[in-house]
């Protein structure tokens, strides 16, 4: 809460831990800070469902692409 960040990261490179990725976007929630923000999931365990799944705004398996993701997001800001 005290940084305020326009994007959160994550990733994972297995399936037995994508389901952390809505563990912590439950708890942006729960903190009231997930609508001031972006969340981004990313690795080889990424895909769309689990991007669903877990509420993310975006996923990517490659870091280009997810960089590319978060400059558009920043320059709409």
């Amino acid at each position: 809460k005290t940084i305020h960040p326009d994007i959160i990261g994550m990733t994972s490179l297995l399936t037995t831990t994508t389901p952390m990725f809505k563990v912590t976007i439950d708890k942006l929630k729960e903190a009231k800070v997930r609508d001031t923000l972006k969340v981004i999931i990313g690795g080889n365990a990424a895909t769309k469902e689990v991007m669903v799944e877990s509420d993310a705004d975006a996923f990517t398996t490659s870091a280009e692409d997810g960089i590319r993701k978060c400059e558009e997001w920043v320059k709409k800001k």
